[in-house]
């Protein structure tokens, strides 16, 4: 878990969450980005423990799905794998 500077937060402001992370604040597009030692951090360089939580902890978002196979874990490695995932059942339920 990341823990995020107080705010206001200011334009070109920056932190760093962990050693070799660099956080900047963008004003314009509320936002910030990371940097890490030798470039960018995107959601195809975070890797997911390919475990999934218990049943009591999804149990809501499962049935908001109707939802019964999860993903094929060999197939989910990144955290970009699990937004595509995501992005592809909601999707699929409007």
């Amino acid at each position: 878990m990341i823990t995020y500077p107080d705010k206001p937060w200011n334009d070109g402001q920056t932190f760093s969450p962990s050693t070799g992370v660099v956080a900047t604040y963008s004003e314009s597009k509320n936002a910030w980005s990371f940097t890490r030692s030798g470039g960018n951090v995107s959601t195809q360089d975070v890797q997911s423990l390919n475990r999934r939580p218990p049943d009591e902890n999804i149990d809501a978002a499962r049935s908001l799905f109707e939802e019964t196979t999860p993903p094929d874990a060999e197939n989910i490695t990144t955290q970009q794998d699990i937004n595509w995932y995501l992005y592809d059942l909601i999707n699929s339920k409007l």
